[in-house]
């Protein structure tokens, strides 16, 4: 019986303590632009641009890009395979997001587009028979611009500690690295 009043009071008083909520606050206003700029583990930095172009039932849909570089170590591979890659990367995006209330936003969409990558070319002696030429490296000195496709989704959240100012963090599953992003946004 102790343990169910004391139950009962915890109840009582975290009820007592707990604030209104609130339901889901209305969508940004069409025009309204988010820029935001971040760091990532990757390690690398990129900058957004958002642009709400409709509102749709309690969300808003925006338009955007992000821009950025960053560094793939490939720590994960023998060291004797490893090569790493500089990528710089532009994309046109995509989001759907909603003010769950006015401190906090999350988003989520799809961005796609190109991507520049640095890495050393591949030594075809090594690769015509590893095991005979085990003592040469499986890459040449020389360096090699190479384009390709830079894609995937987006997720996101902000913390507005003001009217304009937040706190942001993105994890956007993508090809080829996935980016885990931390950085600041600004709301016009």
């Amino acid at each position: 019986m102790k343990k169910f009043i004391a139950l009962l009071s915890v109840a009582v008083l975290a009820l007592a303590g707990a604030q209104r909520a609130s339901a889901i606050e209305d969508p940004n206003p069409k025009g309204n632009l988010t820029l935001g700029a971040y760091v990532s583990v990757a390690p690398g930095a990129n900058f957004t641009g958002d642009v709400v172009i409709a509102n749709v039932w309690k969300g808003h849909i925006t338009i955007g890009g992000v821009a950025g570089v960053f560094y793939a170590p490939q720590v994960f591979y023998p060291a004797s395979i490893r090569n790493p890659e500089f990528d710089i990367f532009l994309a046109p995006r995509a989001t759907f997001g909603l003010n769950l209330s006015k401190k906090i936003q999350v988003y989520a969409g799809l961005f796609t587009g190109v991507r520049v990558y640095f890495n050393h070319e591949y030594n075809p002696t090594y690769y015509s028979n590893p095991v005979l030429h085990s003592n040469v490296s499986p890459y040449t000195g020389a360096v090699k611009a190479n384009f390709g496709f830079a894609g995937g989704m987006v997720n996101g959240f902000r913390f507005f500690l003001t009217d304009r100012f937040a706190l942001s963090a993105e994890i956007c599953p993508a090809y080829p690295t996935t980016l885990i992003n931390m950085g600041v946004s600004l709301k016009f």
